[in-house]
């Protein structure tokens, strides 16, 4: 799937209240891509104007914890230690333009999703 720019960039929302993002590679493997087709440690870093807000490559941590076991807001629950990226963040109205990569560098499948609170 292609990315437009416009999704590159972030979009505004008013409000926005908590969001959770997700870089997903290694779980993909579960929905029958192959490991060497996905990217084995996807990060994400997001932005606030020039200032970074965030920047995770492993989401067993804090709230995101929760939400990727669990599969809250409408993502599927992730496997316990896998190096999928995952961050629940509290943030105002405004642009969040987040990247994500895989930590090597390398190429590959990494999903990126972005799921608001009020969606579930």
């Amino acid at each position: 799937m292609e990315v437009t720019e416009a999704e590159r960039q972030g979009r505004r929302r008013d409000p926005v209240g908590a969001i959770l993002w997700r870089a997903v590679g290694p779980e993909l493997v579960r929905f029958g891509f192959a490991a060497a087709e996905v990217r084995a440690d996807p990060q994400m870093e997001g932005r606030a104007g020039s200032a970074v807000i965030f920047n995770y490559e492993n989401w067993n941590s804090g709230a995101a914890d929760e939400a990727g076991t669990k599969g809250v807001w409408g993502a599927w629950g992730l496997t316990e230690g896998s190096r999928d990226a995952a961050v629940l963040a509290t943030l105002g109205p405004g642009l969040y333009p987040v990247n994500v990569a895989d930590k090597e560098g390398g190429t590959g499948v990494i999903i990126a999703e972005r799921s608001d609170a009020g969606e579930r």
